[in-house]
């Protein structure tokens, strides 16, 4: 009877002489956690890998501004400009007059901003801030502070004055100018013919008081 049954009854036998692979507590065959962590670690090291070349081939910034001292009349037009090699992604302008500072932009890049007579244009790696009428509240000494790959800050100052002065010391230096050293020599020439008039003049009256005296005698 027994050895009928197990003629009859096949036993069962594993499909695939493989044996699974063991479980990780979450239900996860050990082998392939590995091998996901190991990808996803390949991954952003080849990510971070890759910054890091963009941001050396890119370089330095090398920032380039308006320097020293813009002059412009009263109710003028004044421009002044700070560029970098690669493209801005922040800048702030501040304002330094009668001892305080102010924030007059402080923008993300790229775009166009207007305030209380100024407009600020970044595009790429240019800024320009422009006053199309100067006024003696835009005087001052203004603080750049450009954000691209660095940080970099760069001054520049804008004096306005009134249009009546600067034709006037136009002048005054236009006649410093002429002054040359042909017209001093004639000056001088005539200095000395005067001091020879006024010592021929002595001599002369000197004599004739002489001579008058000695007709008296």
């Amino acid at each position: 009877m027994v050895s009928s049954l197990l003629r009859t009854v096949p036993l069962h036998r594993p499909a695939s002489s493989s044996r699974p692979l063991p479980l990780g507590s979450f239900g996860f065959p050990l082998g392939g956690t590995t091998e996901t962590r190991g990808g996803k670690r390949h991954q952003e090291e080849q990510q971070e890998q890759g910054q890091k070349e963009r941001l050396e081939g890119a370089g330095w910034d090398n920032p380039s501004c308006t320097q020293g001292v813009v002059s412009v009349s009263r109710g003028r037009r004044a421009v002044m400009a700070c560029n970098i090699s690669n493209a801005f992604s922040h800048i702030t302008v501040q304002l330094r007059t009668h001892g305080k500072d102010w924030t007059i932009f402080s923008e993300k890049a790229p775009g166009r901003f207007s305030r209380a007579g100024w407009q600020l244009q970044v595009q790429g790696g240019q800024a320009q801030l422009v006053i199309a009428a100067a006024q003696d509240a835009h005087a001052g000494l203004y603080l750049w502070r450009l954000q691209g790959l660095q940080r970099n800050y760069k001054v520049t100052t804008l004096n306005v004055s009134d249009a009546a002065s600067q034709v006037l010391g136009s002048e005054t230096l236009q006649a410093r100018s002429q002054a040359t050293p042909q017209s001093i020599v004639g000056l001088l020439v005539a200095v000395l013919l005067l001091i020879l008039v006024v010592g021929t003049l002595g001599c002369y009256w000197h004599r004739r008081s002489e001579v008058c005296a000695d007709a008296e005698v």
